[in-house]
């Protein structure tokens, strides 16, 4: 069961806050981007959380999903950062791609 694996457990803790689900944003030119997870943890940092439906199967296919991601990863982090600032907040970004039919979440190096 999904609810019992630590990772999404970790993902929708209780004690996160600033958490949000399908976050809008909107880009420097207007479009609107669909952050998936976001929240800040009790150590003050805040997570980007990508949901990915895909099953890498090895090192090299997680490292080719970052890859593939990363532009659109940039453009979250950039508007999360923006926002955080406009709220009088400088939280620490990490990023990570999180696959749930194989429980792998994988840190992305922004």
């Amino acid at each position: 069961q999904a609810a019992s694996r630590d990772t999404v457990k970790f993902l929708f803790a209780a004690n996160h806050t600033e958490a949000a689900n399908e976050l809008t944003l909107i880009d420097n030119n207007q479009d609107q981007l669909r952050a998936d997870r976001t929240f800040v943890t009790a150590a003050g940092e805040r997570w980007l959380v990508d949901f990915k439906f895909s099953e890498p199967r090895d090192a090299a296919a997680l490292a080719a999903e970052a890859e593939r991601y990363r532009p659109q990863l940039l453009r979250y982090v950039e508007r999360l950062t923006a926002l955080d600032r406009a709220h009088g907040n400088q939280y620490p970004i990490r990023v990570a791609l999180y696959f749930p039919w194989i429980d792998s979440l994988h840190p992305i190096a922004i």
